[in-house]
């Protein structure tokens, strides 16, 4: 099941129980998921505001592979497109705009409509691939919050950092940063590939700080030639003190479902909560309701 939550009905629930078991020598519990809906749609409906994601079109922007939009859905995350290239104006709800992979420029004006929305306090999730640094009209965006694309794509000289034999298969070590708390405090894996590093300079009231970082043994290849060995950041979100926030993730495989697998949806973790710090993810002021105890009857 492409699920990362997979759901089934309670008798199944309590079928596959006993023989989970008895195989994994573990005990089993099951629960009636749907406390858990109840109080997602309690939650929804006494929000002061409700997260509203966009994602950017007209510049080749990957889609979410189902494995992405199904959790999202079931996390209660919405998501609508918005596509600049067509003259369309960034909605007022937006709390997140994402540009995911793209394989093209944006244009000056597309550019200028994106920085009027960072500069009155909007949120970007930029998603990039190596290569990105011959985007011009992309760079001026993060040029505004100090950062820039570092050319060609990095590899990892740490053996114990990589997947074997595949030094461009990196698993970044995770900082406590908010945006990314969860998956480093939970020890979750992230497994980027296809990177480019990310430079930031100091900036007058703008606060950047690191969230995937390679070891001090990681170099870029550009052009077939081999840079000189450093810590590489690969994932960063910058602040400003007056204005919004850009949190830069320079893997173009983040979404990959083979990835996403392989990390048990690390990382679709390390991009839902991502998001769902950007967005200002809603909670609500109700205490948390345990789950029912499937084994007992309630009645």
């Amino acid at each position: 099941n492409a699920d990362i939550n997979y759901s089934m009905s309670y008798d199944e629930y309590a079928s596959y129980g006993a023989m989970y078991e008895s195989y994994y020598g573990y005990t089993f519990t099951p629960v009636q998921y749907f406390d858990s809906v109840l109080t997602l749609g309690v939650e929804y409906v006494t929000a002061d505001t409700i997260p509203s994601m966009y994602l950017l079109n007209g510049h080749g922007e990957a889609e979410f592979p189902e494995i992405v939009s199904k959790n999202l859905e079931a996390y209660g995350m919405k998501y609508d497109v918005v596509n600049v290239a067509l003259g369309e104006a960034i909605p007022e709800d937006c709390t997140c705009l994402v540009i995911n992979n793209p394989t093209s420029d944006l244009t000056s004006v597309e550019a200028a409509t994106v920085s009027n929305y960072l500069e009155n306090g909007g949120n970007l999730l930029l998603i990039t691939s190596a290569g990105a640094d011959s985007f011009k009209n992309l760079a001026s965006l993060a040029a505004e919050f100090g950062l820039s694309a570092e050319a060609g794509t990095v590899n990892e000289g740490d053996s114990n950092a990589h997947v074997s034999n595949l030094p461009g298969y990196i698993y970044p070590a995770v900082s406590s940063h908010d945006s990314v708390s969860y998956i480093s405090s939970q020890n979750i894996p992230v497994l980027v590939a296809n990177t480019h590093a990310i430079i930031s300079t100091d900036m007058k009231g703008v606060t950047v700080t690191p969230l995937f970082t390679t070891s001090d043994k990681a170099y870029s290849v550009v052009s077939g030639t081999k840079g000189a060995a450093s810590e590489k950041n690969l994932a960063v979100v910058a602040e400003k003190s007056e204005g919004g926030k850009f949190l830069w993730i320079a893997s173009g495989e983040l979404l990959n479902e083979n990835l996403i697998s392989r990390t048990n949806g690390g990382n679709f973790y390390a991009f839902y909560t991502a998001t769902a710090w950007l967005t200002g993810n809603y909670t609500s002021s109700l205490p948390e309701i345990p789950g029912i105890d499937g084994s007992k009857s309630v009645y």
